[in-house]
């Protein structure tokens, strides 16, 4: 609903790299969870974050960083009930 509603939205899958690679849902960028404080310093802060990781918990702390950093807008999707709801998911383009 974020990603359809408008504005700047930013899907973000927070697992290491080769699990992004195997498995993600489009449209979505790495950023690896160690990374993330460092790469939130180039995102503005209107931007609305949605984390993405296999099962929940890297994407949930994901989403707590970022609420520390003052990100307003932030949320969190396993990737695993984005397929129960039957939607799809794609391999990751290999970023380096």
């Amino acid at each position: 609903k974020q990603m359809a509603g408008g504005g700047k939205v930013m899907l973000t899958h927070v697992d290491p790299e080769e699990n992004y690679i195997k498995e993600t849902i489009p449209d979505a960028v790495s950023i690896p969870l160690a990374e993330l404080p460092e790469r939130l310093k180039t995102i503005p802060k209107d931007t609305t974050l949605i984390f993405a990781c296999n099962r929940g918990p890297r994407s949930s702390q994901a989403a707590k960083i970022a609420e520390q950093a003052g990100f307003k807008s932030t949320s969190f999707c396993p990737i695993v009930k984005w397929k129960e709801q039957g939607k799809p998911t794609q391999p990751g383009k290999k970023t380096s």
